[in-house]
C-alpha cells in the first residue's frame, strides 16, 4: 500500500522542461554546511516611501509600477490594479520565530494598497506566498487570484474562492471569461531583440539592467497608441541605478487616449519558468510554478516569478506572447552557483532574459529583502 501511494505521489509531481527540478539531499546538506554564518546585524538599508496619493489617484494615461519589496510589485493602468506575489510577512517561513527575516520592510503596508483587482502568484515558496498577506488582501479587495495548477485548493482551504488555476500557455480573457491556449509557433516575425540605441520614448534615467547602453528595442515597435516610456513621477527616484536599494514608483506616460467608460480589456497568460515548489516536507513539486503576462488594453507586462536560466524558455515566451512594455525579473539568491544555478538567475542571466523576452524596460526584483 505504501509503495503504491509513493508511486501515485511521484506521478503527480511536476518537473521542469529544460533543467533539473530538485536537488539531491546530499547537495542540500553540503550547502547548509558550507553557508557562511549570518552577520550579527544587517546594515540599515533605507526604503523610500512611495507617493500614496499618486498610487490612490493614478492618472488614467500612465502606467505606474511600484516595487514594494522582494517579488512584490504593484502595476496600475487604466484603473486596473495588479499585485505580484504579495509578501508582507516579517519572515519567509512557516513559523514566526525562525527562518529568513526581512532586512528591509515593505515599502507600503497592505492597508495602504489601493483596491486590488488581480493578484498573480508564481509558486508556493514562503518568500512568494504569504498566507496572512493573501488573506488580508482577499478580505480588503476580493481580487481574482491567478495561480499555477494545483495551487487553487490551498487558497480555497483558507477561505479564498475567487481563484483561477492555469497551466503553462493557457490564456484567460477576463472580459469574456474565456480560457484558451496560446497557439504554438512563433508569433513575432521580426528579428530577435538587439542591443543598441534605446527607444526614443523610454523611462528617463530608467533603472533597466546595467545601463542605458544595455537597453534593447522591443521586437516590434509599439504602435502609436502604446504607452511610451518617457517621464517619471515626481515621487520616484529612478535616476539611480539598479544597485540602489530604494523602492520606487515608475510612471510611464501613454500616448493613447484615456480609457472609455467601458471596462478595460484584460488578458492573463500563464507562461513557463524553471523552478520548483514545496510548502511542506510532503508536497515537493505537487503544484506548478509559473511566470505571468497581463495585458491591460494596450499595455503588456511580464512577471517572471522565480527562475533559473535556460536558453529555450524565455526565447519562446518572447516569440509567442512578447514583446513587453515592461517586466519584473529576479536577480537575487544566486550564490553559491553550484547549488542555486538551476533555480535562480544572477544579474547577467537576468539581462539575457530581459533581451530574450523582448522587454522594453525591466525592474529588478527578488533581492534586498530576505537573506536566502
Amino acid at each position: 500500500t505504501w509503495g503504491r501511494t509513493a508511486i501515485l505521489l511521484m506521478m503527480k509531481r511536476f518537473s521542469n522542461a529544460h533543467g533539473p527540478t530538485t536537488k539531491p539531499v546530499s547537495d542540500l546538506l553540503k550547502w547548509q554546511r558550507s553557508r557562511p554564518p549570518p552577520p550579527p546585524a544587517y546594515p540599515n538599508i533605507p526604503v523610500q516611501k512611495p507617493d500614496l496619493d499618486l498610487i490612490h489617484n493614478p492618472p488614467k494615461d500612465r502606467v505606474l509600477i511600484t516595487w514594494i519589496g522582494h517579488s512584490t510589485a504593484l502595476v496600475q493602468y487604466h484603473g486596473i490594479n495588479v499585485i505580484t506575489d504579495p509578501v508582507f510577512a516579517h519572515r519567509a517561513s512557516p513559523v514566526s520565530f525562525a527562518g529568513p527575516a526581512r532586512i528591509t520592510p515593505p515599502a507600503m503596508s497592505i492597508e495602504e494598497l489601493p483596491k486590488i483587482d488581480y493578484t498573480l502568484i508564481s509558486h508556493n515558496h514562503y518568500d512568494h506566498l504569504d498566507k496572512n498577506g493573501v488573506k488580508k488582501i482577499s478580505r480588503q479587495s476580493d481580487p481574482t487570484f491567478f495561480v499555477p495548477l494545483r495551487l487553487g485548493k490551498w487558497f480555497n482551504r483558507r477561505g479564498i474562492d475567487n481563484v483561477i488555476e492555469m497551466n503553462w500557455w493557457q490564456q484567460y480573457d477576463i472580459n469574456n471569461q474565456a480560457m484558451s491556449m496560446v497557439p504554438d509557433g512563433t508569433t513575432v516575425s521580426s528579428p530577435p531583440a538587439f542591443p543598441g540605441t534605446p527607444p526614443a520614448n523610454k523611462c528617463q534615467n530608467s533603472p533597466s539592467f546595467l545601463n542605458e547602453s544595455s537597453l534593447i528595442l522591443p521586437r516590434t515597435r509599439p504602435s502609436s497608441s502604446s504607452p511610451s516610456f518617457s517621464t517619471l513621477s515626481s515621487s520616484s527616484s529612478l535616476n539611480s541605478n539598479i544597485n540602489n536599494s530604494n523602492d520606487t514608483t515608475c510612471s510611464i506616460s501613454s500616448s493613447s487616449s484615456s480609457p472609455s467608460s467601458s471596462s478595460p480589456q484584460v488578458l492573463v497568460t500563464c507562461t513557463p519558468t524553471q523552478h520548483w515548489s514545496r510548502r511542506t516536507l510532503f508536497d515537493t513539486c505537487m503544484s506548478l510554478w509559473s511566470s505571468w503576462v497581463i495585458q491591460i488594453d494596450d499595455f503588456k507586462f511580464w512577471f517572471a516569478g522565480d527562475s533559473g536560466y535556460n536558453p529555450y524558455q524565455f526565447k519562446e515566451i518572447g516569440d509567442r506572447v512578447g514583446p513587453f512594455h515592461a517586466s519584473a525579473i529576479p536577480i537575487g539568491a544566486y550564490a553559491p552557483g553550484w547549488f542555486m544555478k538551476n533555480h535562480h538567475v544572477d544579474p547577467f542571466e537576468a539581462v539575457q532574459i530581459h533581451q530574450e523576452v523582448g522587454s522594453g524596460w525591466s525592474l529588478a526584483i527578488h533581492w534586498g529583502t530576505f537573506p536566502l
